[in-house]
C-alpha cells in the first residue's frame, strides 16, 4: 500500500541535514546580561544573529547556565551544547587535578569531593 503524503526531502537524500549550532558559555552569559538589563528578546535575537526561541531558552535555563560558570566550566567550550549537573562538573574536575597530582608524585590518592554543591 502507497503511502498518503509524499516523502520529504531528508527521506530522499536531496538536502543535507542541518547541524546543530552550539553556543559558548561566554556568548550565553552575554544574553543573560542584556536580558538583566531589560532588552527585549526581538532586539536581543536580531543583534545576535539567534533565533527568539533561543534566547527563551537561555533565559529559562539562566540557574543552570549560571551554575555551570561557577563550577568552572571553561567559558569558550563550544561543545557542551546544553547544562551539565554541577555536581557531574565538580567530580570531573576533582579526577582530572587528582590523576594530575598522582602522575606527577607517582603515589595513589584518595578522591575526596572538594567542591560544594550549588543551590
Amino acid at each position: 500500500m502507497a503511502s498518503k503524503r509524499p516523502s520529504t526531502s531528508a527521506a530522499s537524500g536531496s538536502t543535507p541535514k542541518r547541524s546543530r549550532k552550539t553556543l559558548t558559555l561566554e556568548k550565553k552569559l552575554e544574553v543573560l546580561e542584556r536580558i538583566d538589563k531589560g532588552q527585549k528578546t526581538s532586539v536581543i535575537a536580531n543583534a545576535l544573529k539567534l533565533n527568539e526561541s533561543t534566547i527563551r531558552t537561555i533565559r529559562s535555563n539562566a540557574n543552570k547556565i549560571r551554575a555551570s560558570v561557577k563550577a568552572g566550566t571553561p567559558l569558550n567550550g563550544a561543545k557542551s551544547s546544553y547544562a551539565r549537573p554541577v555536581e557531574m562538573q565538580c567530580m570531573e574536575k576533582t579526577v582530572y587535578n587528582c590523576i594530575l597530582s598522582s602522575s606527577h608524585t607517582q603515589v595513589s590518592h584518595k578522591i575526596r569531593p572538594r567542591c560544594k554543591t550549588v543551590k
